[in-house]
């Protein structure tokens, strides 16, 4: 190892965006260590930040980390309720994507690169914090850290914009080049040894070794597990049978059948891209799983070999345009899913939302399932808009029954929280959505739902304004074509 090419890669890093992290790590780091901090000073360290704030809360109330049946409004509620250490690796994972999704400058390959290692990582410590299952709370959070600070290293390397790295980024692009020797030659050893002197520099030097910890030897498997698993998911997507050495050596460590330690790793897939979006990190989802959108396919399925489409943004010109085609559909004989399909582009092209789904009710109106779909990876997330419309107070009740829009504020959802299934939430990947009922004349048939999960984009009031025009005047549309084949 060159130690003084590392230290220069070193110091340009600090000198970076990145080189603020440290007195937040560090600010951390004593209220942890100290044993007479309370939660109260660890809220009022967190609080300092506001964005920080909202971020834990949301992450708080979210489907990977819901924490309580109510939900938290509070720093100081979330703190207690998550522990220490859970709200010491947000706090930390938190900024570190933030400065790093903010990295300017850059070329549109490194960029791409850059995402891609992010996405990686996250991945790689949710799935190794996954396998320790069963281990105290502190050590799934050491363990999660650990894989999260173990990239960091590279990460930061990829977010300067600096001649050397992006010549390294076209040294590794060209097929059959020696990777590691390339690396070497211009970082001065590698990525794992910059990490190394990085995370020294700012105080973390144990940080990215779960050493020390109850079941050290299980930790360390699971690292390494998650990284390998995380790494051939982004190059393959969820295909069984790249995976199934991966299988037989997590069902090992978790002392579970091959079959099970495969749904749980799907089932972590989908929680890393939810977690990605509670992060405010939504673009990453789309990078976590080679070739399939934002949702991981469902079990013995291949992801298509399409790259996710850039999210749309609004056209007030082509929403206009949908209003009147909706009202022309009637009088040119259009059926049903043509008139819903003019509805969906409305939404999609219109509004600018990543995934829009017209849902239709089961014939006992017990039950909604996906009918027309919108969006990039559809045929596999799709198929998952299945729910049930039960008796009492729910969003989807409320909604075929009062012929009532909601607009569900991830960061805020007030009232809305208990009307919410969690597996609703989870379908959302933790973010906004938009729901309205599809209705001819009093009667609902089935709901209108869009979200801007892929992409992790918020939806305004102004957006929730234009879906509820969209989905008005598309009732008006299927009650004239109803009134005209009586």
């Amino acid at each position: 190892m060159d130690e003084e090419r590392i230290a220069g890669w070193v110091a340009r890093i600090n000198h970076s965006a990145l080189g603020t992290l440290g007195a937040t790590v560090r600010e951390l780091q004593r209220v942890i260590g100290d044993q007479r901090s309370s939660f109260a000073q660890l809220s009022e360290v967190v609080q300092r930040d506001a964005a920080l704030s909202a971020r834990l809360l949301k992450i708080a109330n979210s489907p990977a980390y819901v924490v309580s049946a109510e939900l938290v409004t509070t720093v100081a509620r979330a703190a207690t309720l998550l522990g220490f250490d859970t709200v010491r690796s947000i706090c930390i994972t938190s900024r570190l994507l933030d400065t790093l999704l903010g990295a300017g400058g850059l070329a549109p390959d490194v960029a791409g690169r850059l995402l891609d290692r992010i996405a990686i990582t996250l991945h790689a410590a949710t799935q190794a914090r996954m396998m320790m299952g069963g281990a105290a709370e502190s050590t799934r959070e050491e363990v999660f850290l650990a894989a999260v600070l173990g990239g960091i290293g590279e990460s930061a390397f990829w977010s300067l914009p600096d001649p050397e790295v992006a010549a390294l980024h076209e040294t590794l692009s060209a097929r059959g080049g020696a990777h590691t020797a390339a690396i070497h030659d211009v970082v001065g050893g590698s990525f794992a040894q910059l990490s190394a002197a990085l995370l020294c520099s700012w105080g973390l030097a144990d940080a990215a070794d779960p050493a020390g910890t109850d079941g050290e030897e299980r930790a360390a498997r699971a690292l390494h597990l998650g990284v390998d698993l995380a790494g051939r998911i982004a190059a393959d997507g969820l295909r069984p049978r790249n995976l199934e050495p991966l299988f037989q050596h997590i069902a090992v460590l978790m002392n579970l059948t091959e079959e099970d330690a495969a749904h749980r790793v799907r089932d972590c897939a989908r929680q890393a891209q939810e977690l990605a979006a509670c992060f405010g990190a939504g673009v990453l989802a789309q990078r976590m799983i080679g070739g399939a959108g934002t949702s991981p396919p469902a079990a013995g399925t291949s992801a298509p070999a399409t790259a996710p489409a850039p999210p749309a943004r609004r056209d007030a010109v082509r929403q206009a345009q949908a209003l009147d085609e909706l009202a022309a559909c009637a009088e040119s004989g259009a059926d049903i899913n043509a008139v819903l399909q003019v509805a969906m582009d409305g939404v999609q092209e219109g509004i600018g939302m990543d995934r829009t789904i017209a849902a239709l009710l089961s014939p006992d109106r017990g039950a909604l399932q996906t009918r027309l779909w919108r969006g990039n990876g559809g045929r596999e997330w799709s198929t998952l808009f299945r729910f049930e419309v039960p008796t009492g107070r729910n969003i989807f009740r409320e909604c075929v029954s009062g012929l009532a829009p909601f607009r569900y504020d991830a960061a805020l959802p007030g009232t809305l929280h208990g009307l919410v299934p969690r597996e609703l939430r989870r379908f959302a990947q933790g973010q906004d959505f938009v729901l309205a009922p599809i209705a001819v004349g009093s009667r609902a048939i089935g709901v209108l739902y869009a979200d801007r999960s892929p992409s992790g984009r918020a939806i305004r009031e102004e957006d929730f304004a234009a879906f509820r025009q969209l989905a008005q005047q598309l009732g008006q549309s299927l009650l004239r074509l109803a009134q005209r084949e009586a």
